[in-house]
């Protein structure tokens, strides 16, 4: 692994314990994940430790987002299983698949009061189940809530050149589309919040979100309980950033291999903002 204290001091700030309740999902501090055992390589397959991509994410956002500093982070994994050529298992263990997050703020931004941070978000696996990606977006701080937008960067297969690919492709992501997909998101918040949504609208639109499989069926039902009880007072308003948080808050309990797909689903869904779906817009705002 070679030394690490250089990541771990970047890798602090509070952990975020509520953002996945999925169950059979276990949260996990960077040091636990130094612990876990990986599958052994193989002619086909070479997996990639869960924290090389933590480590290759911080060095690279160090370089190409000299203007951002880390807040905070959080990981999780799920049970997994890897065969090899022959169908003989070769792993059976808790890590075989992983998310995590990290969300950061920009210098200049430090001593505003900002509600949203920006992401980027990440997955791995030791089960073969999914390849390496990682998409951008934003982390809502009174709630943990989750936006990606865009498109998931993802490796071809765990092969022998896989981790010369990630730091290529996160090079080139971090440095030419990264913060784009941030403004887009921080746009896309200032529309929402000025657009009025009828408590009907907002049931109309988790029903859509279910029968588009979004949300699952406890999910919907979670989610039409936020929209009619909101947990956090930040969204009791009735316009379009209430609604996409209550479905927000819904989807924490996705497993870790579709989070990334699901929160995407949801921003495309609800973004560019319809405004003839909604009742009005309010002129003047605040973001």
């Amino acid at each position: 692994m070679g030394n690490v204290t250089p990541a771990i001091s970047i890798i602090k700030g509070k952990s975020m314990s509520n953002l996945m309740r999925q169950r059979g999902s276990i949260p996990v501090s960077f040091n636990d994940l130094l612990e876990l055992d990986t599958p052994p390589e193989t002619n086909t397959y070479k997996p990639v430790r869960h924290e090389d991509i933590i480590l290759n994410i911080n060095k690279q956002v160090v370089k190409q987002l000299p203007d951002y500093e880390f807040v905070n982070s959080q990981y999780s994994i799920n049970k997994g299983i890897c065969r090899d050529e022959e169908g003989e298992i070769i792993y059976d263990g808790p890590a075989g698949k992983f998310f995590g997050i990290h969300n950061y703020i920009k210098k200049s931004d430090i001593e505003e009061s900002n509600p949203v941070r920006r992401s980027i978000g990440f997955r791995n696996s030791y089960d073969k189940s999914m390849s390496v990606g990682w998409c951008f977006g934003a982390s809502v701080l009174v709630c943990d809530n989750m936006m990606f937008t865009g498109d998931i960067t993802t490796l071809r297969k765990h092969t022998k050149n896989v981790l010369q690919d990630l730091v290529m492709k996160l090079m080139w992501d971090l440095s030419e589309t990264c913060e784009n997909t941030w403004d887009t998101v921080d746009e896309d918040i200032k529309t929402m919040r000025r657009i009025d949504v009828t408590n009907n609208s907002g049931f109309g639109y988790l029903g859509q979100m279910y029968g588009n499989g979004i949300l699952n069926s406890s999910q919907f039902t979670e989610a039409v309980r936020q929209w009619k009880n909101p947990t956090y007072k930040e969204f009791d308003d009735r316009n379009k950033w209430s609604l996409y948080n209550c479905a927000n808050h819904a989807l924490k309990t996705t497993k870790p291999d579709k989070i990334m797909n699901k929160h995407i689903q949801l921003h495309n869904m609800l973004t560019p903002a319809r405004v003839s779906d909604f009742v009005n817009i309010k002129e003047g705002a605040e973001a």
